[in-house]
């Protein structure tokens, strides 16, 4: 059943949706702005002659520039608005406008921002409301997402996720503007906290950009020496702005920093030897690309018994050692060292376990997708539970 909204600006935006006639156009609302998903998903419905408005926080210009052309209205203006009335189908990664249920008319395409391995919410308003089709990698993650959101069967596209289709296109490993020619580990520690929000706390803040206990910069410096590698540490874009580094052998880079680089999250993660990571979903998507990974989960315990997750055994899950302190992350980072890949028969079974189609179509199948909802609106099948 639908939820009315509570916001009185979202109130008011969904009573005008009511009104507004809704014409063949698209809206395209995700977080971080001009990411992947929404890049990928704007060239496959321009491609298609669809007009396209990117609803944006920052209204510099997109750094890479946009292939598609599109027009680009800050989030919070009058435009925005128009934009989303006179649109029949958003597309989103987190809702748009608190997650009204909109008009009769209006199609939400849900380009949900990860397979889930920790525990989605599943009493929410983007799940009633704002999820007409939602995509999953892999029939397992479909069944997840359709349960937690009360999703029909057919809702739950497995075609993969458009921003698979950029890291799959740009493979193979290279420089990232670090100027290093060491192997990169690229290291992409989810948010244990909003700036925010302080008060909801996933697993154990350590107020690090690892967000891995005893693993300070200079220590992790060393390691990556050791090693052979250089670690590029990314948090997560919902986490509080890192001050960006560079160290001998490790840099740090904010949203910002990846901006002024040129580099989408995607295409920086086609480029690393190695993914470090936690709970995230981004080693389901690197499966894709067949490469090492590894597991820095020292409050794994804290954040499962908080979070939770939809499988019963993590360590048979993951395809790479889970690391709880820094010497079992040094002695997994050292098993690599020289291009040795001790986890890669784990790794196989797992990409086939995580993905049921071959990754770089996805985008197609999401515009084509839209272009059927503009020509024949479908029965919102969710909305009537």
């Amino acid at each position: 059943m639908k939820r009315p909204a509570t916001n009185p600006i979202h109130l008011a935006v969904d009573k005008i949706d009511h009104v507004v006639p809704a014409g063949r156009q698209v809206v395209i609302r995700t977080f971080p702005d001009f990411d992947d998903q929404s890049r990928e998903v704007g060239a496959a419905l321009a491609a298609r002659g669809i007009p396209i408005t990117l609803l944006v926080d920052d209204l510099r210009s997109p750094s890479p520039p946009l292939d598609f052309p599109c027009r680009i209205v800050r989030s919070t203006s009058i435009a925005a608005a128009w934009a989303f009335w006179r649109a029949a189908v958003v597309v989103h990664t987190h809702g748009v406008y608190g997650s009204i249920a909109g008009s009769r008319g209006k199609r939400f395409v849900n380009l949900w921002h990860g397979m889930p391995v920790k525990r989605l919410p599943d009493d929410t308003d983007l799940g009633h409301n704002q999820t007409d089709v939602t995509f999953a990698t892999s029939r397992l993650h479909a069944a997840n997402l359709a349960a937690t959101w009360q999703l029909d069967e057919e809702q739950v596209h497995v075609v993969g996720l458009p921003r698979n289709d950029a890291l799959v296109r740009s493979q193979e490993p290279g420089r990232t503007g670090t100027e290093v020619e060491a192997p990169l580990a690229l290291w992409l520690p989810t948010f244990r906290s909003r700036p925010h929000r302080p008060d909801e706390l996933d697993g154990t803040d350590i107020g690090t950009v690892t967000q891995f206990e005893g693993a300070d910069l200079d220590r992790v410096d060393e390691l990556a020496g050791r090693s052979g590698f250089h670690i590029l540490i990314k948090p997560h874009p919902a986490a509080a702005p890192p001050r960006a580094m560079h160290l001998d052998h490790v840099t740090v880079w904010g949203n910002e920093e990846l901006r002024s680089n040129g580099w989408t999250l995607y295409r920086l993660l086609a480029r690393a030897d190695l993914l470090i990571t936690d709970v995230s979903s981004v080693w389901i998507d690197y499966l894709a690309l067949d490469r090492p990974i590894l597991f820095a989960m020292s409050d794994r315990d804290e954040y499962l018994a908080g979070r939770g997750s939809y499988f019963d055994d993590l360590d048979d899950l993951v395809p790479g050692t889970i690391c709880e302190d820094f010497e079992q992350l040094d002695a997994a980072l050292m098993a690599h060292k020289g291009g040795a890949d001790p986890w890669a028969e784990e790794r196989r079974r797992a990409r086939r376990m995580h993905h049921s189609v071959e990754p770089g179509s996805a985008a197609a199948h999401v515009a084509d997708i839209v272009v059927r909802f503009l020509d024949h609106p479908p029965r919102r099948a969710q909305r009537s539970k």
